[in-house]
């Protein structure tokens, strides 16, 4: 479980505790609100963190497009033209 599930599952337990203290009835709907929404959330199954490569795959590649007079901008171009 990640840091932030860790940090979400603790402030889930602290509202539900927290939650028959409040006496305002705004408050104890803002309350509510915010613990389905926890619940909602780490409900879901936690994904997998995907790699730039995937929607990036030349990242981190040499260029090898050359344009007339390339060379002169890219001197390692006078061998490839």
């Amino acid at each position: 479980m990640s840091n932030l599930r860790e940090a979400a599952q603790q402030a889930l337990e602290a509202m539900a505790c927290m939650r028959d203290m409040v006496a305002h009835p705004d408050n104890l709907q803002f309350i509510d609100n915010a613990i389905t929404a926890l619940r909602t959330a780490l409900a879901e199954p936690e994904q997998e963190p995907v790699a730039w490569e995937q929607f990036y795959p030349d990242i981190g590649k040499p260029q090898t497009t050359h344009w007339e007079g390339c060379e002169a901008v890219h001197p390692e171009c006078r061998e490839k033209t």
